[in-house]
C-alpha cells in the first residue's frame, strides 16, 4: 500500500500525495490537511515533518511558539531567528537569552552587541548591567570605556588631573590673598576720608535733632523734618558703605561736604529770611536726589555671592539629570556631566582612583557624608578657639557656605540608595547608582538604615537650619515691617548696618527685604530636582514632566 509521508498531505479524490503550503506542515502518514504552524508569521521549509520547523519570517524572532518584532533591538535580517540565537544590535544589552528584557546602554558604544548576553555583549574589560562596570585590573575613564591599569595612560591621567587640581586650589589661595591685600590697603587709604565724611554727616544730624522747632516759623517745620530725614538716609547709606569697603570718589565727598557746610551755616544765620528758605529747599532737593547707593558702583567682589550661588545651583541641578531620568542623552552631553559632577564632592570620577584601592557607592556616600562633618568640626573648634568677633562671623558664613555647596550633591547620593531597578523578571535588585550593588544585601540594608540617618542631617536637617535663622532674624531682615514709609535704600542700609546679621548674610543678602524666606523655598526647590524627584514614578516619562 502506497502511503504519504510526513510533510505532505493525502488528496482522496485524486489519490495523490501534496507537500504541504508555507507556514504548514504534517506529523503522520496520509494525512487529509495539514497542520498550521502556531503563528501567522511562521514559514516553513519545503518538507516541513514538526511543529518544530515553524520558524519566523525576517524582522521577528521566535520564543517558545511565537514570533515577536525585533523592535531595533535585535538584528533580525535573517529568517529562522529565535530568542535564544538573536543577535543584539549594537548598543544594547541583556542579562540572559531566554529573556527578551533587552535595553539601551547608557553608553552605546560600552555595548557592542552581538549573540549572547550581559558580558558577551559589553566591550573588552567591562562588565556588569549595561556594561557600566569594570573588571579587575581596569579603570574607567570618563566615557565609561574600561582600559587596563597597567597602562600608563592611566597614571599620566591620575597625574595631570592632580596636579591641575592642585594648581586650581594654590592659585584660588593666591587670589584670595591678593584680594584681602589689595582691600587692606584700599581700606586704608580710605580711613581717613570716611572719618571725616562720617564725622560731619553724625555732626550735623546731631545739630538737626538739637533743633527747637519753637524758633522757627511753622511754614519751615516739614522742611526742617524732610532735612533731618534725608540727612539720616545719607549717613545710613554712607554706614553700608563703609561696611563694604567702596571707596568714595572725591566728588561725592566734596558735595556732601559743601552741603553740610551750607546747612550748617544756614542754621546759624537769619532764620527768617527769603535766603534761609531757599537754601532749604534747594539743600532738601538736592539730598532727595542725591542717592550714594546707586552713584557709588559695588565692589568687584559684592554681586560675586550672587552669582555663585545661581551657577553652583544650575550646574548641581543640571549635572543629576542623566543619573536620575531614565533617557538617553547623547554621549557628548553624558562625558560632560560627568566630568562636571566633581561640584558633588565626587572627585574621583577626574581621576583613575580603581586601580589604587577599589570603591563603589558605599565608599562614595560615606566619603559625602563623613567629609563635610569633618570640615564642618574644625570649623567649629576654630570658632571656639578665636576671640574675635570677626573671625567668629567669618566662621559661620564659612559653615553656611559649606552647608549650602554640599546640599543638593550630598542629599542625590542619600536619596539613590533607595532607588533599586529590577533584572531577571525580578529576580535580581541592583542599584541604580552603582549596578555591582546588590539592592537586596544586607549589607546594602546596613547602609539604608546610615543613610536614614544622614537624611536627618543633610537635606532636613540644613533646610530647618536654614529656616530656623531665617524666621528668627525674619524683623531684622526686613525692618520696614514697622515703618511702611521706609524706603528700599534706607531698609537695605539699616539690615546691612546690623551686626546681628552679618553672620547669616550669606542666606537673605541676594533678596529683597521682603522675601526674607526665599533661601527656604530655594533649598526645597533644588532638593527636589536633585534627589526627591528620584521617588516619583522612576523610569517613567510622567517623571520628566515632573522634572520640567
Amino acid at each position: 500500500e502506497c502511503l504519504c509521508p510526513p510533510g505532505y498531505q493525502y488528496d482522496s479524490v485524486l489519490d495523490e500525495c501534496y507537500l504541504c503550503g508555507t507556514g504548514e506542515y504534517s506529523v503522520t502518514y496520509n494525512l487529509d490537511t495539514c497542520i498550521d504552524c502556531p503563528d501567522p508569521f511562521m514559514n516553513t521549509p519545503q518538507i516541513a515533518t514538526n511543529k518544530s520547523d515553524c520558524f519566523c519570517q525576517a524582522t521577528y524572532y521566535k520564543d517558545e511558539d511565537k514570533c515577536y518584532t525585533c523592535d531595533n533591538k535585535f538584528d533580525c535580517t535573517n529568517s529562522s531567528q529565535t530568542l535564544e540565537n538573536s543577535i543584539v544590535i549594537p548598543g544594547y544589552w541583556r542579562t540572559a537569552r531566554t529573556l527578551d528584557d533587552v535595553r539601551p546602554c547608557m553608553y552605546p558604544e560600552l555595548c557592542i552587541g552581538g549573540q549572547g548576553s550581559e558580558d558577551d555583549l559589553c566591550v573588552e574589560g567591562n562588565t556588569g548591567a549595561y556594561c557600566l562596570l569594570c573588571l579587575e585590573g581596569y579603570s574607567a575613564l570618563s566615557s565609561g570605556v574600561c582600559v587596563p591599569c597597567s597602562g600608563g595612560g592611566n597614571l599620566a591621567k591620575t597625574i595631570i588631573v592632580g596636579s591641575i587640581l592642585f594648581i586650581i586650589v594654590i592659585a584660588c589661595i593666591l587670589i584670595l590673598y591678593r584680594g584681602w591685600v589689595f582691600k587692606k590697603k584700599q581700606a586704608k587709604n580710605q580711613v581717613e576720608k570716611r572719618g571725616r565724611l562720617k564725622k560731619k554727616l553724625d555732626g550735623i544730624c546731631t545739630l538737626l535733632y538739637e533743633v527747637d522747632f519753637d524758633e522757627y516759623d511753622d511754614k519751615y517745620h516739614d522742611n526742617l523734618d524732610e532735612l533731618q530725614l534725608q540727612f539720616v538716609l545719607a549717613n545710613e547709606t554712607l554706614d553700608h558703605i563703609m561696611l563694604n569697603g567702596v571707596p568714595i570718589p572725591n566728588f561725592i565727598e566734596d558735595g556732601l561736604l559743601h552741603i553740610i557746610e551750607q546747612t550748617e551755616n544756614l542754621m546759624d544765620g537769619e532764620t527768617h529770611t527769603i535766603h534761609f528758605d531757599n537754601t532749604l529747599k534747594t539743600n532738601i532737593m538736592y539730598l532727595n536726589t542725591f542717592d550714594l547707593h546707586q552713584i557709588i558702583p559695588p565692589m568687584p567682589m559684592e554681586g560675586v555671592s550672587t552669582v555663585f550661588k545661581i551657577m553652583l545651583s544650575y550646574v548641581q541641578i543640571l549635572v543629576s539629570i542623566p543619573t536620575i531620568f531614565n533617557i538617553t542623552f547623547p554621549i557628548n552631553f553624558s562625558n560632560m556631566m560627568l566630568n562636571l559632577d566633581f561640584i558633588n564632592l565626587k572627585f574621583l570620577n577626574l581621576l583613575s582612583f580603581d586601580c589604587i584601592y577599589e570603591v563603589n557607592f558605599h565608599g562614595e556616600l560615606l566619603s559625602k557624608t563623613v567629609f563635610p562633618v569633618m570640615l564642618a568640626l574644625l570649623v567649629f573648634i576654630v570658632w571656639l578657639c578665636v576671640k574675635d568677633k570677626k573671625i567668629k562671623s567669618r566662621c559661620i558664613q564659612g559653615f553656611l557656605i559649606l552647608t549650602y555647596i554640599v546640599l543638593p550633591g550630598t542629599s542625590a547620593t542619600i536619596f539613590k540608595t533607595y532607588s533599586c531597578e529590577e533584572f531577571d523578571g525580578g529576580a535580581t535588585r541592583l542599584l541604580r547608582a552603582d549596578y555591582g550593588v546588590d539592592c537586596d544585601s544586607n549589607t546594602h540594608g546596613l547602609y539604608m538604615i546610615y543613610s536614614g540617618a544622614m537624611m536627618l542631617l543633610y537635606p532636613i536637617g540644613i533646610t530647618a537650619l536654614y529656616a530656623y535663622i531665617l524666621y528668627k532674624n525674619k524683623d531684622d531682615i526686613n525692618p520696614a515691617r514697622d515703618n511702611q514709609a521706609a524706603n528700599v535704600g534706607t531698609v537695605l542700609a539699616r539690615r546691612l548696618r546690623n551686626e546681628k546679621l552679618k553672620p547669616f548674610r550669606f542666606l537673605w543678602e541676594n533678596y529683597e527685604p521682603q522675601t526674607w524666606w526665599f533661601e527656604i523655598f530655594e533649598c526645597v526647590r533644588r532638593l527636589t530636582l536633585t534627589g526627591v524627584i528620584v521617588f516619583l514614578m522612576e523610569g517613567t516619562t510622567s517623571q520628566v514632566v515632573i522634572g520640567i
